[in-house]
């Protein structure tokens, strides 16, 4: 799979930029990469009902950076202010790196598509190993499976 970053209308990354500015200064020299991904990069994505996926990455977070970034967060607009509804998520590269067989779909999702808005890619070198690909299927689909039961006995058939 080759690391791709997909175009974003102006007025969404002009929106995602401006919303996460102050999670961007509050990151300081930590900053790395502000990516829009998930569902705001398709077709079906409908502003009305559809959150905007943010990955806000950083070098580091030693918790006085933990705890910038949570003042920086209480003076972010409400998610649902304005044209978007922002759903940020703040990760470390080395987070990004340590993960990947724990979470290999949604790496290989954030890998085929994402937006770049601000700093450097570093997605685009980021190696998902398949081999645990089939755990987090199976993991999800057992779970959905049990759920589907616990749901069936709650309503009575």
């Amino acid at each position: 799979m080759t690391p791709t970053t997909v175009p974003l209308a102006d007025d969404l990354a002009a929106a995602a930029r401006a919303w996460a500015q102050g999670l961007v200064a509050a990151a300081g020299p930590s900053f790395r990469a502000l990516y829009v991904y998930g569902s705001a990069l398709g077709p079906g994505f409908d502003r009305d009902s559809s959150d905007v996926n943010l990955l806000v990455v950083l070098d580091s977070m030693p918790f006085a950076r933990l705890e910038a970034l949570a003042d920086g967060a209480a003076k972010l607009p409400p998610p649902g202010d304005g044209k978007f509804r922002f759903a940020p998520l703040v990760l470390t590269e080395g987070t990004l790196q340590g993960s990947t067989d724990v979470f290999p779909i949604d790496f290989l999702d954030l890998k085929e598509r994402r937006a770049l808005i601000e700093g450097a890619d570093v997605l685009a070198g980021l190696e998902v190993p398949l081999v645990n690909l089939r755990h987090q299927c199976e993991y999800e689909l057992r779970s959905r499976f049990i759920g589907l039961r616990q749901a069936w006995l709650r309503a009575g058939r």
